[in-house]
This record gives structure tokens, C-alpha cells and sequence, in this order.
């Protein structure tokens, strides 16, 4: 099944072009700097960084990912942390054949160890693959805490080796990062009940990246009361509160 709008997003350089925009329009960027507390000030949100600096804010919208409940409690109630782990896998030989212009990003569902996503090599690592198994929930989002059973790697690596030829049966590199679930998989979008002038705009699992212009946009028109005339209603689902349109 070929869906021509399908395609395959590098998130660094995403990522890039976004802070590069996001400048472009007269935002201030500041990396390599760790949120440690938000508090109430006023009518504002005091936003306090690593050493002591902070910055106070008419509002605030966090969007920290599996982060997110370190800042704002009530976030810990909405989701379950879960460890994903990816492989990757080297071609045999360099003839180009699992390149984004030949090779598709796909779906297998053969059963068992044989239901598995797979990405084309957009790098040297190869070909990206991703078992299909209940993700093991986790209570740290940070990736140095995550270990990578080598069991599952030898269950990747033998799924490979009998449903995709041509690549080499042993993975390359393999990574684990940390996801955050909703019960019904939807993102959270909508204020903080413990605070008031802050917004929460994360648990999308694996799939908000892909749909961070849309979620940004969402995020922008109700933290501000604006939407973009003939837009259409956005669903979202507020802490502590059924999903709402």
C-alpha cells in the first residue's frame, strides 16, 4: 500500500529550522538550560533555570515531554512513562537500495516478533527498525537509566534476518529513549490545574512530533484566545477532565 504523502522527518534538522524560525520572529532562544521551577508570581509564572536565574513570564506553556511532570505534578496523573527502544541495521552491500528513494517507510504484520515498523537509511547507522511489543513502563525519563535487554536485540535481529533481505543480521547501534502515554493516546493541551497561566503541551507518545506545527498552532490559539479564521476545531484533552473538542 503506497500513500504518497508519506515521508520521513529528520528531527534535528527539524528541529533547527523551527528554533531558526521561531528567531527569525523575534524570539530569544536560550539551550542548553534546565527549567527547574515554575511558581505563581502575581498575575505571572516565575520560570527558574539552573543557577539560580529566572525569568517572569505573563504565561507559560511547558512542553517537556516525559519531562513534563517534574515541573507540573498533576501531568504524572495523565500519563505512563514508557521505554521505546530502536535498532538499527547496516545493508550488506552500498547500492543505494535502502535509500528514502527506494525503500519505504513500512509496516510489517506477519505475527509475533515478525510485527515490526522500518525507516530507510537517511545515514550511516542504515536502516531503522522498531519491534512492535508492550513498551516497559519506566519511572525516569532519562535515557542513561534505560538499559536495552540483550534479548530483545536478538529477537529484532532474528525478525530481520527472516523478513528483510539484504541487510546485516546484527544491528548496528540501538538507543532507547523514554515516551509518555495517554489512556487514549491524545495529547494533553490545556491549562495547568495547579497553575494558574500555564499550559500543558505534551503526552503525544510517538506520534506529536510529527504534528508539532498543528499542536504548536493549537497551543498559540487557546493560551492566547486567537485562532486563524475557518480553522478547524481542535480535540484536546485537559488534565483531570474528559476529551473535549
Amino acid at each position: 500500500m503506497y500513500d504518497p504523502a508519506g515521508l520521513v522527518l529528520r528531527p534535528p534538522a527539524a528541529v533547527r529550522a523551527a528554533v531558526a524560525a521561531g528567531r527569525a520572529a523575534g524570539a530569544t532562544v536560550l539551550t542548553g538550560t534546565r527549567v527547574t521551577e515554575l511558581r505563581q508570581e502575581g498575575a505571572g509564572v516565575r520560570v527558574v533555570v539552573d543557577g539560580g536565574a529566572s525569568v517572569l513570564a505573563d504565561g507559560v506553556v511547558v512542553a517537556g515531554g516525559a519531562w513534563t511532570p517534574r515541573l507540573l505534578p498533576s501531568f504524572a496523573a495523565e500519563v505512563e512513562l514508557r521505554r521505546a527502544v530502536s535498532h538499527w541495521f547496516r545493508p550488506l552491500e552500498e547500492t543505494g537500495e535502502f535509500g528514502p528513494d527506494r525503500f519505504p517507510v513500512g509496516f510489517r504484520r506477519s505475527g509475533g516478533d515478525d510485527d515490526f515498523s522500518y525507516f530507510p537509511a537517511v545515514d550511516a547507522r542504515g536502516v531503522k527498525v522498531n519491534l512492535h511489543v508492550r513498551k516497559q513502563v519506566v519511572t525516569a525519563p532519562e535515557r542513561h537509566a534505560l538499559s536495552i535487554p540483550d534479548a530483545l536485540s536478538d529477537r529484532v535481529a532474528a525478525s530481520v534476518g527472516r523478513t528483510l533481505r539484504g541487510l546485516e543480521t546484527r544491528w548496528h547501534e540501538r538507543a532507547a529513549y523514554v515516551e509518555s502515554y495517554t489512556p487514549d493516546l491524545r495529547c494533553v493541551l490545556g491549562p495547568a490545574p495547579e497553575l494558574p497561566g500555564c499550559w500543558i503541551l505534551a503526552g503525544g507518545s510517538g506520534q506529536a512530533f510529527k504534528m508539532a506545527p498543528a499542536l504548536g498552532r493549537a497551543a498559540v490559539d487557546g493560551f492566547t484566545g486567537t485562532a486563524v479564521p475557518g480553522a478547524a476545531p481542535v480535540v484536546t484533552r485537559m488534565p483531570g477532565r474528559p476529551p473535549a473538542v
